[in-house]
Protein backbone atom coordinates (compact mmCIF):
# COMPACT_ATOMS: atom_id res chain seq x y z
CA UNK A 1 0.00 0.00 0.00
CA UNK A 2 2.74 2.14 1.12
CA UNK A 3 4.95 1.67 -2.08
CA UNK A 4 1.58 2.49 -4.47
CA UNK A 5 0.56 5.77 -2.85
CA UNK A 6 4.40 6.57 -3.04
CA UNK A 7 4.82 6.09 -6.63
CA UNK A 8 1.66 8.11 -7.06
CA UNK A 9 3.54 11.29 -5.45
CA UNK A 10 6.37 10.98 -7.02
CA UNK A 11 4.67 10.64 -10.52
CA UNK A 12 2.97 13.74 -9.39
CA UNK A 13 6.45 15.02 -8.28
CA UNK A 14 8.49 14.41 -11.30
CA UNK A 15 5.34 15.53 -13.43
CA UNK A 16 4.81 18.82 -11.98
CA UNK A 17 9.12 19.79 -11.93
CA UNK A 18 8.91 18.70 -15.53
CA UNK A 19 5.79 20.63 -16.63
CA UNK A 20 7.45 23.29 -14.32
CA UNK A 21 10.97 23.18 -16.67
CA UNK A 22 8.95 23.51 -20.19
CA UNK A 23 6.79 26.38 -19.10
CA UNK A 24 9.71 28.43 -17.35
CA UNK A 25 12.75 26.89 -20.31
CA UNK A 26 13.59 30.87 -20.80
CA UNK A 27 14.27 31.09 -17.01
CA UNK A 28 16.77 29.21 -14.85
CA UNK A 29 15.14 27.79 -11.70
CA UNK A 30 18.09 29.65 -9.77
CA UNK A 31 18.94 31.86 -7.05
CA UNK A 32 19.49 34.89 -9.87
CA UNK A 33 15.63 34.86 -11.98
CA UNK A 34 13.86 38.00 -11.39
CA UNK A 35 11.50 38.60 -8.44
CA UNK A 36 8.19 37.57 -9.99
CA UNK A 37 9.59 34.45 -11.26
CA UNK A 38 10.92 33.42 -7.80
CA UNK A 39 7.59 34.35 -6.70
CA UNK A 40 5.62 32.40 -9.26
CA UNK A 41 7.99 29.69 -8.37
CA UNK A 42 7.07 29.91 -4.71
CA UNK A 43 3.02 29.96 -5.62
CA UNK A 44 3.51 26.86 -8.01
CA UNK A 45 5.26 24.62 -5.43
CA UNK A 46 2.86 26.12 -2.99
CA UNK A 47 0.30 24.53 -4.75
CA UNK A 48 1.89 21.38 -5.79
CA UNK A 49 2.28 21.42 -2.04
CA UNK A 50 -1.11 21.08 -1.12
CA UNK A 51 -1.36 18.16 -3.86
CA UNK A 52 0.48 16.10 -2.10
CA UNK A 53 -1.42 16.86 1.16
CA UNK A 54 -4.58 15.52 -0.63
CA UNK A 55 -2.50 12.38 -2.08
CA UNK A 56 -1.69 11.61 1.66
CA UNK A 57 0.43 8.17 2.33
CA UNK A 58 -1.95 5.74 4.49
CA UNK A 59 0.42 4.27 6.68
CA UNK A 60 -1.96 2.50 8.71
CA UNK A 61 -6.00 3.01 9.71
CA UNK A 62 -4.88 6.13 12.10
CA UNK A 63 -1.60 7.49 10.35
CA UNK A 64 -1.93 9.51 7.18
CA UNK A 65 2.29 11.15 5.90
CA UNK A 66 2.74 13.05 3.32
CA UNK A 67 4.92 14.69 1.01
CA UNK A 68 4.16 18.56 1.52
CA UNK A 69 8.06 19.15 3.12
CA UNK A 70 9.67 18.32 -0.59
CA UNK A 71 8.18 21.22 -2.41
CA UNK A 72 9.16 23.78 0.15
CA UNK A 73 12.98 22.09 0.44
CA UNK A 74 13.33 22.25 -3.08
CA UNK A 75 12.65 25.50 -3.50
CA UNK A 76 15.53 26.44 -0.97
CA UNK A 77 17.99 24.43 -2.52
CA UNK A 78 17.37 25.64 -5.67
CA UNK A 79 15.45 29.07 -5.72
CA UNK A 80 16.64 30.69 -2.68
CA UNK A 81 14.46 31.42 0.04
CA UNK A 82 11.91 33.70 -1.56
CA UNK A 83 10.05 30.88 -3.26
CA UNK A 84 10.77 28.56 -0.04
CA UNK A 85 8.73 31.48 2.17
CA UNK A 86 5.91 31.76 -0.59
CA UNK A 87 5.77 28.12 -1.04
CA UNK A 88 5.40 28.04 2.66
CA UNK A 89 3.00 30.21 3.42
CA UNK A 90 0.15 28.87 0.51
CA UNK A 91 1.10 25.32 2.12
CA UNK A 92 0.29 26.69 5.86
CA UNK A 93 -2.96 28.31 4.72
CA UNK A 94 -4.27 25.69 3.08
CA UNK A 95 -3.73 23.50 6.10
CA UNK A 96 -5.54 26.48 8.69
CA UNK A 97 -8.38 25.88 5.70
CA UNK A 98 -8.90 22.64 6.50
CA UNK A 99 -9.55 23.16 9.92
CA UNK A 100 -8.56 20.54 12.66
CA UNK A 101 -8.49 22.33 15.99
CA UNK A 102 -5.36 22.18 17.78
CA UNK A 103 -4.04 19.12 16.03
CA UNK A 104 -3.12 21.60 12.94
CA UNK A 105 -0.16 22.96 14.47
CA UNK A 106 1.81 20.34 14.58
CA UNK A 107 2.30 19.83 11.01
CA UNK A 108 2.15 23.62 10.78
CA UNK A 109 5.16 23.54 13.16
CA UNK A 110 6.60 21.04 11.15
CA UNK A 111 6.13 23.02 7.87
CA UNK A 112 8.23 26.67 9.69
CA UNK A 113 10.90 24.24 10.70
CA UNK A 114 11.44 22.72 7.70
CA UNK A 115 11.45 26.02 5.75
CA UNK A 116 13.66 27.91 8.18
CA UNK A 117 16.06 24.83 8.09
CA UNK A 118 16.20 24.51 4.22
CA UNK A 119 16.75 28.20 3.91
CA UNK A 120 20.18 28.26 6.46
CA UNK A 121 21.05 24.90 4.78
CA UNK A 122 20.60 26.20 1.19
CA UNK A 123 22.81 28.49 1.56
CA UNK A 124 25.50 27.11 4.06
CA UNK A 125 25.48 23.63 2.02
CA UNK A 126 26.55 23.95 -1.84
CA UNK A 127 26.47 20.36 -2.40
CA UNK A 128 22.81 19.75 -3.19
CA UNK A 129 22.76 16.07 -2.64
CA UNK A 130 24.63 17.05 0.91
CA UNK A 131 22.63 20.04 1.36
CA UNK A 132 18.98 17.55 0.40
CA UNK A 133 20.55 15.09 3.06
CA UNK A 134 20.94 17.30 5.90
CA UNK A 135 17.93 19.14 5.11
CA UNK A 136 15.73 16.03 5.35
CA UNK A 137 17.95 14.77 8.51
CA UNK A 138 16.72 17.76 10.65
CA UNK A 139 13.50 17.66 9.19
CA UNK A 140 12.57 13.58 9.96
CA UNK A 141 14.42 14.02 13.18
CA UNK A 142 11.66 17.18 14.06
CA UNK A 143 8.90 14.76 12.76
CA UNK A 144 10.05 11.77 15.29
CA UNK A 145 9.92 14.73 17.68
CA UNK A 146 6.07 15.05 16.90
CA UNK A 147 5.06 11.96 16.52
CA UNK A 148 6.46 11.21 20.17
CA UNK A 149 3.53 13.35 21.61
CA UNK A 150 1.14 11.97 19.01
CA UNK A 151 1.79 7.91 19.18
CA UNK A 152 1.72 6.03 22.25
CA UNK A 153 2.62 3.02 21.33
CA UNK A 154 6.11 1.56 20.09
CA UNK A 155 5.06 -0.26 17.37
CA UNK A 156 2.57 2.15 16.02
CA UNK A 157 5.59 5.05 16.33
CA UNK A 158 8.10 2.73 14.57
CA UNK A 159 6.12 1.80 11.97
CA UNK A 160 4.91 5.89 10.95
CA UNK A 161 8.42 6.39 11.58
CA UNK A 162 10.15 4.37 9.25
CA UNK A 163 7.64 4.62 6.36
CA UNK A 164 8.13 8.52 6.55
CA UNK A 165 12.07 8.40 6.53
CA UNK A 166 11.39 6.10 3.43
CA UNK A 167 9.16 8.02 1.40
CA UNK A 168 10.94 11.45 2.67
CA UNK A 169 14.33 10.30 1.52
CA UNK A 170 12.50 8.76 -1.80
CA UNK A 171 10.64 11.88 -2.69
CA UNK A 172 13.77 14.17 -1.89
CA UNK A 173 16.37 12.45 -4.05
CA UNK A 174 13.73 11.54 -6.75
CA UNK A 175 12.79 15.73 -6.68
CA UNK A 176 16.83 16.57 -6.80
CA UNK A 177 17.62 13.79 -9.38
CA UNK A 178 14.98 15.83 -11.64
CA UNK A 179 15.95 19.25 -11.15
CA UNK A 180 19.41 18.49 -11.88
CA UNK A 181 18.56 16.60 -14.82
CA UNK A 182 16.15 19.58 -16.21
CA UNK A 183 18.37 22.26 -15.53
CA UNK A 184 21.03 20.65 -17.22
CA UNK A 185 18.82 19.79 -20.79
CA UNK A 186 17.92 23.50 -20.15
CA UNK A 187 21.36 24.51 -19.91
CA UNK A 188 22.22 22.38 -23.26
CA UNK A 189 19.52 23.93 -25.40
CA UNK A 190 20.84 27.70 -24.63
CA UNK A 191 23.93 26.81 -25.13
CA UNK A 192 22.92 24.63 -28.55
CA UNK A 193 20.63 27.67 -29.45
CA UNK A 194 23.34 30.54 -28.66
CA UNK A 195 26.11 28.05 -31.05
CA UNK A 196 23.62 27.94 -33.38
CA UNK A 197 23.98 31.96 -33.84
CA UNK A 198 27.52 31.74 -34.03
CA UNK A 199 29.92 31.77 -36.80
CA UNK A 200 32.48 29.28 -35.21
CA UNK A 201 35.76 30.71 -36.94
CA UNK A 202 35.35 34.02 -35.88
CA UNK A 203 32.83 34.11 -33.02
CA UNK A 204 31.12 36.51 -35.13
CA UNK A 205 26.83 36.38 -35.24
CA UNK A 206 25.84 34.08 -38.02
CA UNK A 207 22.97 35.06 -40.88
CA UNK A 208 20.60 33.38 -38.99
CA UNK A 209 21.15 35.90 -36.53
CA UNK A 210 21.56 38.62 -38.75
CA UNK A 211 18.33 37.90 -40.18
CA UNK A 212 16.57 37.95 -37.33
CA UNK A 213 18.20 40.81 -35.74
CA UNK A 214 17.91 43.00 -38.88
CA UNK A 215 14.18 42.19 -39.00
CA UNK A 216 13.99 43.12 -35.23
CA UNK A 217 15.62 46.73 -35.76
CA UNK A 218 13.68 47.26 -38.65
CA UNK A 219 10.30 47.36 -36.72
CA UNK A 220 12.11 49.34 -34.09
CA UNK A 221 13.31 51.48 -36.48
CA UNK A 222 9.89 52.35 -38.01
CA UNK A 223 8.26 52.81 -34.86
CA UNK A 224 10.67 55.06 -33.90
CA UNK A 225 11.01 56.97 -37.02
CA UNK A 226 14.65 55.95 -36.88
CA UNK A 227 17.19 55.34 -39.65
CA UNK A 228 19.34 51.82 -39.86
CA UNK A 229 21.98 51.61 -42.26
CA UNK A 230 23.68 48.16 -43.46
CA UNK A 231 27.25 47.72 -44.80
CA UNK A 232 28.77 44.86 -46.64
CA UNK A 233 32.06 44.30 -46.43
CA UNK A 234 33.87 41.60 -48.58
CA UNK A 235 37.80 41.10 -48.54
CA UNK A 236 39.40 41.95 -52.13
CA UNK A 237 40.97 39.00 -53.79
CA UNK A 238 40.33 36.54 -50.74
CA UNK A 239 40.56 33.65 -53.13
CA UNK A 240 44.27 34.89 -54.63
CA UNK A 241 45.38 34.38 -50.18
CA UNK A 242 44.24 31.14 -49.79
CA UNK A 243 45.18 29.73 -53.13
CA UNK A 244 48.82 31.75 -52.34
CA UNK A 245 48.95 30.96 -48.63
CA UNK A 246 46.70 28.50 -47.84
CA UNK A 247 43.37 28.21 -46.07
CA UNK A 248 44.58 28.31 -42.69
CA UNK A 249 46.05 32.27 -43.41
CA UNK A 250 42.69 32.65 -44.68
CA UNK A 251 41.06 31.53 -41.39
CA UNK A 252 43.44 33.71 -39.76
CA UNK A 253 42.51 37.07 -41.89
CA UNK A 254 39.09 36.29 -40.83
CA UNK A 255 39.26 35.76 -37.39
CA UNK A 256 41.33 39.38 -37.24
CA UNK A 257 38.88 41.28 -39.40
CA UNK A 258 35.60 40.09 -37.33
CA UNK A 259 37.94 41.35 -34.59
CA UNK A 260 39.27 44.90 -36.35
CA UNK A 261 35.24 45.32 -37.47
CA UNK A 262 34.23 45.12 -33.64
CA UNK A 263 36.58 47.09 -32.92
CA UNK A 264 35.65 49.71 -35.17
CA UNK A 265 31.61 50.10 -34.62
CA UNK A 266 29.96 51.64 -31.63
CA UNK A 267 28.34 49.32 -28.97
CA UNK A 268 24.57 49.15 -30.33
CA UNK A 269 25.87 48.28 -33.65
CA UNK A 270 25.92 44.41 -34.59
CA UNK A 271 28.37 42.70 -36.80
CA UNK A 272 27.91 39.30 -38.62
CA UNK A 273 29.85 36.77 -40.39
CA UNK A 274 27.40 36.73 -43.73
CA UNK A 275 29.54 33.96 -45.34
CA UNK A 276 32.77 33.27 -47.14
CA UNK A 277 34.97 36.27 -46.79
CA UNK A 278 31.46 38.35 -46.45
CA UNK A 279 30.57 40.27 -43.53
CA UNK A 280 28.03 42.58 -42.52
CA UNK A 281 27.14 45.29 -40.25
CA UNK A 282 23.86 46.30 -38.93
CA UNK A 283 24.25 50.30 -38.10
CA UNK A 284 20.83 51.50 -35.80
CA UNK A 285 20.36 55.17 -35.89
CA UNK A 286 22.29 55.48 -38.57
CA UNK A 287 22.22 57.79 -41.72
CA UNK A 288 23.51 56.58 -44.79
CA UNK A 289 26.03 60.01 -44.20
CA UNK A 290 27.37 58.61 -41.23
CA UNK A 291 27.41 54.79 -42.05
CA UNK A 292 29.78 55.71 -45.00
CA UNK A 293 31.85 57.40 -42.66
CA UNK A 294 31.77 54.68 -40.80
CA UNK A 295 32.66 52.37 -43.94
CA UNK A 296 34.90 54.03 -44.62
CA UNK A 297 37.23 54.64 -41.84
CA UNK A 298 37.08 50.55 -41.68
CA UNK A 299 38.58 50.34 -45.05
CA UNK A 300 41.67 52.74 -44.15
CA UNK A 301 41.99 51.09 -40.69
CA UNK A 302 41.89 47.59 -42.39
CA UNK A 303 44.66 48.56 -45.36
CA UNK A 304 46.98 49.50 -42.60
CA UNK A 305 46.18 46.71 -40.43
CA UNK A 306 49.00 44.06 -40.20
CA UNK A 307 47.20 40.80 -40.17
CA UNK A 308 49.56 37.83 -38.81
CA UNK A 309 49.38 34.31 -39.62
CA UNK A 310 50.76 31.21 -39.30
CA UNK A 311 54.26 32.32 -41.71
CA UNK A 312 53.81 35.84 -42.50
CA UNK A 313 52.21 39.00 -41.70
CA UNK A 314 49.63 40.21 -44.98
CA UNK A 315 47.79 42.94 -45.49
CA UNK A 316 44.22 42.81 -47.17
CA UNK A 317 41.64 45.49 -48.33
CA UNK A 318 37.35 45.86 -48.19
CA UNK A 319 35.06 46.58 -50.56
CA UNK A 320 32.10 48.08 -48.81
CA UNK A 321 28.16 48.61 -49.89
CA UNK A 322 26.05 50.39 -47.90
CA UNK A 323 22.14 51.24 -47.84
CA UNK A 324 19.91 52.98 -45.64
CA UNK A 325 16.19 52.67 -44.07
CA UNK A 326 13.98 54.31 -45.09
CA UNK A 327 15.82 56.86 -47.21
CA UNK A 328 16.71 54.29 -50.26
CA UNK A 329 15.12 51.25 -49.01
CA UNK A 330 11.84 50.62 -47.41
CA UNK A 331 11.72 46.72 -46.31
CA UNK A 332 14.43 44.65 -45.58
CA UNK A 333 14.86 42.53 -48.56
CA UNK A 334 15.24 45.59 -50.21
CA UNK A 335 18.00 47.34 -48.26
CA UNK A 336 20.11 43.75 -48.24
CA UNK A 337 19.43 44.08 -52.23
CA UNK A 338 21.24 47.95 -52.41
CA UNK A 339 23.97 47.29 -49.93
CA UNK A 340 24.71 44.15 -52.55
CA UNK A 341 24.20 46.44 -55.38
CA UNK A 342 26.68 49.17 -54.04
CA UNK A 343 29.42 46.44 -52.90
CA UNK A 344 29.15 45.42 -56.78
CA UNK A 345 29.61 48.73 -57.77
CA UNK A 346 32.75 49.38 -55.47
CA UNK A 347 34.18 46.05 -56.81
CA UNK A 348 33.60 47.46 -60.61
CA UNK A 349 35.54 50.48 -59.59
CA UNK A 350 39.04 48.93 -58.86
CA UNK A 351 38.02 47.61 -54.90
CA UNK A 352 39.35 48.86 -51.88
CA UNK A 353 36.53 51.04 -51.89
CA UNK A 354 32.97 52.28 -50.25
CA UNK A 355 30.00 52.97 -52.34
CA UNK A 356 26.63 54.12 -51.16
CA UNK A 357 24.06 52.97 -53.12
CA UNK A 358 22.02 55.94 -54.77
CA UNK A 359 19.51 54.79 -57.93
CA UNK A 360 20.79 57.87 -59.98
CA UNK A 361 24.29 56.01 -59.70
CA UNK A 362 23.68 52.87 -60.43
CA UNK A 363 22.33 50.78 -63.26
CA UNK A 364 19.50 48.90 -62.66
Amino acid sequence: MVLSQLFVNLTILVSFLFFYYQVFREHSFSHITTTPVRLMTGVLFGLLGMVLIEFGIKVNEYTLIDLRHIPIMISALFGGWMPAVTAAVIISFSRLAFGGGVIVLYPLSMIIFSTAVSVFIARAVRDPWLAAFYMLLSSNLYFLVIMLYQLNTVALYTEVALSYWFVSFAGVFAAVYMVKRLTYSNQLLHKYRAESLKDPLTGLDNPRSFTYSLTKKLEQASKTKQAVSLLIIDIDHFKDINDQYGHAAGDDILRQLGAVLLEMVRPEDSVYRKGGEEFTIILFGCSGFRAAGIAERIRQRVEKYPFITEHRTLNITVSTGVSTFPDTAVEERELFKQADEALYQAKDQGRNQTCMYSKKDLKE
